[in-house]
């Protein structure tokens, strides 16, 4: 490339451009008819040079510094205590000297080239504005996503709640703890109220519409499915998949997410949902594709269920056998019951029976339960003396009532059945 094009993409003039080459800081070669061919790799120094310039790095050692990049925090280092003490007018020279000094000459030099052509100085100052100051968003959210330690030490201190594992609680609460205040700390100490960020209530209201919204279609999900597959000798239903529900719940999460924020952006164009907006612009570039994608999700999770009904009969549907197979109360030849154990125990139901047939197993401690009745859990107590009555074997595999961390009637309740009383 000729001089001009270099001079548009580094915003130099032709002259300082000749200069820096009159003085050695690049070396440019020539073709035959001895005309200057600027390369990718030229256009890249000089980019890192405005840089080092702007915050007043002396040519000299600039110089120092592309002969020897082993020497870039050496110098560095000589002109951050000047910097220290820049007054408040020469913050912007500040701040980019800051991000200039975390990062390596590599980094510089790669990175200069993208920053001096799409950035003019006053947006690369407000870009690393907003990089240095946290948004109340982000901060809120990793509060969300780290204080279930602290929540489930204070739920085991002032509740009937007990967790497996709990002498690993403590530590992980008082590890958190102080995470969170490092985060908060971080939070007051590098704000910056003049930003127009999410640094309002407006991003914590749309996340509880978005968690709202998720709710609502889970429930209309939920309540269209008991609609095609229940009757009225149902007594209860689960999915076939383990955690199909959590898996349903968490994409339709991320998917409103993107959705809701990414059309925030558009409007506002808070940099916090910028990756938001790019992965809306591909919803919506492939939206064939994802709403297909929909579909065929919804449609597992709607099939992929097992109804037991109150003769202790079992249909079982499959997204291949959307109609459902009639699997009668003698096909159970096995009913294994205890109470959940292991260290992820809180994420699972509190006891586990499975029915096994030739053919599948299933798990009804965790089903949702549709006899209409509030006593939660009377439908596995009738069950099980059903199958009892049938003379069909059962297989204890925990009896130990300690792991049973809820209301105790319910562990009473868990205790006849293991017991067949």
């Amino acid at each position: 490339m000729n001089i001009q094009e270099v001079s548009k993409r580094t915003q130099l003039s032709d002259k300082t451009i000749r200069y820096y080459e009159s003085i050695g800081l690049i070396r440019i070669k020539r073709k035959d008819n001895r005309y200057r061919e600027y390369t990718q790799s030229d256009v890249k120094k000089l980019n890192a040079i405005r840089l080092m310039r702007y915050v007043s790095i002396s040519i000299e050692d600039i110089k120092r510094v592309m002969e020897n990049p082993e020497l870039w925090h050496t110098v560095m280092n000589q002109y951050k205590h000047e910097f220290e003490k820049m007054q408040k007018e020469d913050e912007k020279k500040r701040l980019l000297f800051d991000v200039l000094n975390e990062s390596s000459y590599e980094a510089l030099f790669d990175q200069s080239e993208h920053i001096i052509e799409t950035l003019h100085d006053e947006d690369l100052f407000e870009l690393i504005d907003y990089i240095k100051s946290p948004s109340l968003f982000s901060t809120i959210i990793s509060t969300l996503i780290l204080s279930g330690p602290v929540l489930g030490l204070i739920l085991v201190t002032y509740t009937d709640v007990t967790f497996s594992n709990q002498q690993l609680l403590v530590p992980f609460a008082l590890f958190t703890t102080i995470l969170l205040t490092v985060i908060w700390v971080n939070y007051y100490k590098n704000r910056n109220p003049k930003l127009q960020r999410s640094n309002s209530l407006v991003s914590i209201v749309l996340f509880v519409v978005a968690l709202i919204v998720v709710f609502a279609i889970f429930i209309i999900a939920t309540l269209i499915q008991e609609k095609l597959i229940l009757t009225p000798q149902s007594i209860l239903y689960t999915h076939n998949i383990l955690y199909l529900n959590h898996a349903f719940i968490g994409f339709t999460v991320i998917q409103v997410l993107v959705i809701i924020f990414g059309v925030y952006y558009s409007h506002k164009k808070d940099m916090d949902f910028e990756i938001f907006n790019e992965c809306f612009k591909v919803i919506c570039k492939y939206w064939t594709i994802v709403v297909s994608f929909n579909l065929i999700f919804l449609y597992i999770f709607f099939t992929s269920v097992s109804v037991v009904n109150v003769d202790g009969s079992i249909v079982r549907f499959s997204a291949l056998n959307p109609r459902g197979t009639h699997v009668d109360v003698a096909s159970v030849n096995r009913v294994s019951v205890g109470f959940t154990d292991g260290f992820f125990k809180q994420y699972k139901p509190e006891f586990s029976m499975v029915l096994t047939t030739d053919q599948f197993s299933i798990d009804i401690g965790g089903a949702n339960f549709v006899s209409g009745t509030s006593d939660t859990y009377v439908e596995l107590e009738l069950l099980d003396t059903l199958y009892m009555s049938k003379g069909i074997q059962k297989i204890v595999k925990n009896q130990d009532v300690s792991a049973c961390t809820i209301d105790i009637h319910y562990c009473n309740r868990f205790m006849r059945i293991i017991k067949n009383q």
